[in-house]
């Protein structure tokens, strides 16, 4: 060959990285042992194989060798191989340079030695350190200069495209010109090289590493050229007749010209197919990838002789066949040709089917899947490039089987390329639906697609199951059951942010564009007849179509993914979060739908008005024909309070999706359309629905104040904080950090500390001082002396003022004097220890007294504050100090009092002296911090703690019987015995939780909070009882590996990010905690239950009210 010639432009190649980098595939082929498979094929199950036998497995190589040998011509010189000449190592000077360990990889020391001995000797073919060093070289010069070399030595050649295919899988095994004399001879050839590779033991797959790991590739260009040479290989034969050879065929009549395949193609296959069912898979590979870019440019080259040469012949054929009087002589010359280029058509073709029979139906099935890959990618290629010819059922089945590969990188392949498939098909023939081929495919395949988009481990392959079944829907293949069984999809219990770039939410992002399509199909039909002039208010009809069919769809949906799940665990809480959620994800979709959501809530009038177009009377006929029925013939709009939470919980769900896609354009039409309606929204819609009040603060809170301003609506903001702290007032308040008013109302006050406005400022301390002033007075007025009367008293007084001051409490200054503070222990603590066997147990579940901790800390951080502020010792303030001790005093009365009057349940008395006790241990360990954080200038007040005002525990019985009582309640929810010690009583056994509170992540974590604060006052010499500290540790491996690490003190050595939670009992082990809510603790404030509970609440808060389809019940909470 001549000198290699540089193409004078530097050719452009890609640097991306292939897809299939990662995971199995880099394990096949970058590995450094010579893989071989004694089976090279996957087995199939028998419907497959008989279908497919009579097809293509029909036709066996040995068949074609057949045949092709009876149009051999005969070579001169051809005679047997010598028998002494077989497949050889190439030995050619010491050229070769060493290479580097890194680059050896697996195998014995022994076997590392001799692979790099044998390097040291080696050097590869022209063409190999031509492609692999090379980046701008003229790739299609090499491969006119191979086919002239062809042209003038047939065997030099072979021996060098072989050596090439040998060199790019690492061999250091190479064949001479002898080997490749006679073709008949390949598979015994083919086999000597394979057991002298094999022999090899360590090999570097260049080929492979260079597509797949291009970056730290020694050869980077070698996997491109590799390609463009194959492909160029075959576009210069055609170009220079090389495909093929005309004969002369006598016969019995006149000589006829046959156009036969050409040596060249002959030879090619030849070797090309004994190397593609080889057992060693690198060699495999390297043939088949070969003889499937082959097949690329032949179907190109088929399309192009039909359009660019015979249909243009046969245009002239034609036209000159019209004329009155047609050239004869241009007649016969253009028949001529026409049968000429139809005849190398028929050749071309022929090729076309030898590479399916001899290579494609073969390797579609190899044991190794990345073969499997390339055989869907190719004939993915093949049918762009001639979909008459490959777009049949005949080829599509190969697609269909492979659904179910085993691996799911070739599942993902398949779907990938069935995606890409079907938009091309859909791009280049318009009328898709009625193509047979197609319809009987996914009439065929589709419940598979199906199954992969619903249940495959595989996140990435659910995720193209869903896009291929995208593409399909629009062709009406899927049935309303199943388009619902994929719509459910869109619902996820964890929380999936929808900014992210995670393989989760992409998967939901697919679901929505699924959700997306089928939901606008069916618009125009339920439009159909109807007259779109018509307006609901300021809604034109179609729009409200789109609403209501979005919505029906939706609550569909959820309702068919509920229905899947346990019944009991199907809280209105976790319906509010599935359907926000989901509208989040679906806002890119519907995001223009916000405004008329808002029109359609604040309309005055009645829905009635277009009951008539919701339904028909074939409804009754519609719902029996299915459990899933979509129903699209009937809207779902806000006509009773369950469908105005689920357009709420959409619109707010529409609205931070819209802000969390950070697209400027989106956001700013979202916060004036929201801006626009809301204070609409709060006048209009039911405030006191804990789901609608929380919905409305979520979309209030989604804005800054300058955002207000900036659409001149900062009149409107006032407005709406106003309305806030009045529903504040009105509105009971509860404890338990899941309670969705409690939520709201933090989540309000947080907000609030983010503006910096006094006017807002000064609403809040209004009400605080208000709330201050009316529990004096109720105070003074509540009489608990009538038990019938004392629940309702006891449980006004702590919803609507103690828990409101609680949560004020942790934003703004909260105190009492202490004529509040003693009339509160006359008449609440201390009757309250006598009434417990009276009391509900709705009345001792809300029991709380974190209020007191909150007036000690308040004190205690306004003079550390002080402190800090001057340089000079400050005077004692003996009222806080009088103030704490008493707090401390009437806390340890109470705990007496339970311990010596208390007759009744044992479990009514814990349920008042556990919050006591919490209670207590955190005011006198804000206390001691207090006094340990005193700066050395504070002598006096350091004395005065110590000898006047000392710290103490007098209860210890207490303690003792609220750690038994919290370590019998989460026991017995995980079904735990524990031991117990000789005097403590048997009836701490039957202690067992409400139902309302056997949640046993919530027991765990009440247990862990109070083993820490025990773990803490041992710590800081408060609690001096032994015996205490020695029960504490009893049961500590039968309660988690959690508390274990409490009473161990591990916890307070390990890493913070192995601290998250951890518990061997596996109710415990649930969901990672949130702290997405930002807690705000005041320095001197103790560990306290609602402190850990806000950084470990759910995605949203638990509800009251009810959110279930219009007509089917979904299930409501009982809790409240």
């Amino acid at each position: 060959m001549s000198e290699v010639r540089r193409s004078r432009r530097i050719r452009e190649k890609s640097s991306r990285e292939d897809d299939h980098e990662e995971g199995p595939l880099e394990a096949d082929h970058s590995t450094a042992v010579v893989q071989a498979d004694e089976q090279t094929y996957v087995e199939g199950d028998e419907a497959s194989e008989e279908e497919s036998s009579g097809e293509e497995d029909g036709h066996s190589d040995e068949d074609y060798e057949e045949a092709r040998a009876k149009k051999r011509r005969p070579r001169s010189g051809g005679g047997s191989r010598p028998g002494s000449g077989g497949a050889k190592r190439a030995r050619t000077g010491t050229g070769g340079t060493r290479s580097r360990m890194a680059g050896v990889g697996a195998g014995t020391k022994k076997e590392q030695d001799e692979y790099l001995a044998l390097q040291e000797d080696f050097e590869p073919c022209r063409l190999f350190r031509i492609f692999s060093t090379a980046e701008d070289v003229s790739v299609e010069d090499i491969a006119s200069d191979w086919l002239e070399e062809y042209n003038a030595s047939r065997t030099g050649a072979l021996k060098e495209f072989i050596n090439f295919l040998l060199n790019c899988c690492g061999s250091l095994v190479q064949v001479a010109e002898h080997d490749v004399l006679n073709n008949d001879s390949s598979n015994e050839t083919v086999d000597e090289v394979q057991m002298l590779f094999q022999d090899q033991k360590i090999h570097e797959f260049h080929l492979y590493i260079s597509k797949t790991q291009k970056k730290r590739s020694k050869y980077k260009p070698l996997y491109d050229n590799f390609a463009e040479f194959m492909t160029k290989l075959i576009e210069l034969a055609s170009d220079k007749d090389m495909i093929y050879i005309e004969k002369t065929d006598e016969g019995d009549g006149e000589p006829q010209t046959v156009i036969e395949t050409g040596p060249l193609m002959l030879d090619l296959f030849t070797w090309l197919s004994s190397f593609s069912v080889c057992k060693i898979r690198c060699l495999r590979y390297v043939a088949t990838l070969a003889m499937y870019l082959f097949q690329d440019q032949l179907t190109h080259l088929v399309v192009e002789m039909d359009t660019q040469s015979l249909l243009k012949l046969r245009k002239q054929l034609a036209m000159e066949q019209k004329k009155k009087r047609p050239s004869v002589k241009a007649v016969h010359k253009l028949e001529s040709t026409i049968a000429d280029i139809q005849g190398t058509r028929t050749v071309l073709e022929s090729n076309i089917e030898n590479i399916i029979k001899l290579c494609f139906v073969h390797r579609f099935k190899d044991v190794d899947e990345t073969i499997r890959s390339e055989s869907v990618l190719h004939l993915a290629k093949w049918l762009e490039n001639y979909p008459e010819h490959f777009f049949k059922a005949t080829y599509l089945k190969y697609f269909g089987w492979l659904l179910s590969d085993t691996s799911s990188v070739v599942r993902l392949q398949v779907l990938k390329t069935l995606s890409d498939l079907v938009k091309f098909i859909n791009k280049q023939f318009r009328n898709m639906t009625d193509d047979s081929s197609l319809r009987q495919f996914f009439e065929r395949f589709k419940h598979r697609v199906l199954e992969l988009a619903l249940k495959d481990i595989d996140l990435q392959v659910r995720l193209a199951a869903v896009q291929v079944l995208v593409e399909i829907n629009k062709f009406r293949y899927l049935e309303d059951s199943e388009i619902l069984s994929i719509t459910s999809l869109i619902f996820s219990e964890h929380e999936v942010k929808v900014s992210s770039s995670a393989k989760n939410a992409k998967f939901l992002s697919a679901v929505s564009k699924f959700f997306s399509h089928v939901e606008r199909a069916q618009v125009p039909e339920f439009m159909e007849g109807k007259d779109p002039k018509k307006k609901i208010g300021d809604v034109k009809l179609g729009t409200v179509a789109e609403v209501g069919i979005l919505m029906r769809f939706l609550i569909k949906s959820l309702s068919l993914y509920l229905n899947e799940q346990d019944p009991l665990e199907q809280t209105t809480e976790r319906k509010v979060h599935l359907l926000f959620q989901a509208a989040e994800f679906l806002q890119p979709y519907f995001g223009h739908l916000i405004k008329p959501i808002c029109q359609l809530l604040t309309f005055q009038g009645e829905f009635g008005d277009i009951s008539e177009l919701q339904s028909t009377e074939e409804d009754s006929d519609a719902e029996e024909q299915g459990e899933y029925s979509m129903e699209l013939n009937k809207l779902l709009l806000p006509e009773n309070e369950n469908t105005v939470i689920q357009y709420i919980t959409v619109l707010s769900g529409l609205c931070h999706g819209a802000v969390a896609i950070k697209q400027h354009n989106s956001k700013a039409e979202t916060a004036e359309t929201a801006m626009g309606y809301l204070l609409e929204l709060f006048g209009h819609l039911n405030l006191d629905s804990p789901v609608i009040f929380d919905q409305l603060l979520k979309i209030f809170q989604l804005f800054r104040y300058e955002d207000w301003i900036t659409y001149g609506r900062e009149g409107a903001f006032q407005q709406l904080f106003e309305i806030v702290v009045k529903k504040f007032k009105d509105m009971a308040i509860y404890t338990d950090p899941d309670d969705i008013r409690r939520q709201a109302f933090t989540d309000i006050l947080q907000y609030t500390q983010t503006l910096s406005s006094k006017k807002i400022e000064e609403l809040w301390k209004n009400q605080l001082a208000e709330i201050k002033i009316a529990l004096n007075k109720y105070l003074h007025e509540m009489d608990l002396s009538d038990p019938n009367k004392a629940d309702q008293q006891l449980q006004t007084l702590q919803l609507m003022y103690l828990n409101k001051l609680v949560l004020f409490g942790k934003y703004y200054r909260v105190d009492f004097d202490t004529e509040l503070l003693e009339m509160l222990f006359t008449k609440y603590m201390n009757p309250l220890a006598l009434l417990s066997s009276e009391l509900s147990d709705t009345t001792l579940g809300i029991v709380d007294f974190k209020i007191l901790t909150q007036v000690t800390t308040w004190n205690l951080q306004t003079w550390y504050q002080i402190f800090e502020d001057t340089n000079t010792p400050t005077p004692i303030s003996k009222p806080m100090l009088e103030l704490n001790k008493f707090i401390i005093d009437q806390l340890s009365i109470t705990l007496i009092t339970l311990q010596r009057e208390h007759s009744g349940e044992l479990s009514r008395k814990l349920a008042i002296e556990h919050p006591v006790c919490v209670t207590l241990l955190d005011t006198v360990t804000a206390i001691k911090l207090f006094a340990l954080n005193l700066p050395d200038k504070e002598a006096e007040w350091r004395h005065a703690l110590t000898r006047d005002y000392p710290i103490y525990i007098d209860c210890p019985e207490a303690i003792m019987e609220v750690l038994l009582y919290l370590e019998a309640l989460y026991a017995n929810s995980i079904g735990v015995n524990l031991e117990r010690g000789d005097e403590e009583a048997v009836d701490f056994n039957d202690l067992a939780p409400r139902e309302d509170k056997a949640d046993p992540i919530k027991l765990e974590k009440e247990l862990c909070v109070f083993a820490l604060k025990l773990r803490s006052l041992f710590k800081l010499g408060l609690l001096n009882h032994p015996h205490i500290e020695e029960r504490l540790g009893l049961n500590r491996e039968a309660l988690g590996s959690l508390f274990q690490s409490i009473v161990d003190d591990s916890i307070f050595s390990e890493p913070e990010e192995q601290r998250v939670r951890k518990s061997s009992p596996p109710a415990s082990s649930s969901t990672a905690p949130r702290t997405d809510r930002p807690h705000t603790q005041e320095e001197l404030e103790p560990i306290e239950e609602f402190s850990l509970e806000e950084t470990t609440r759910r995605p949203l808060p638990l509800q009251e009210d009810p959110i279930e389809e219009e007509d089917e019940d979904l299930g409501e909470d009982d809790n409240q």
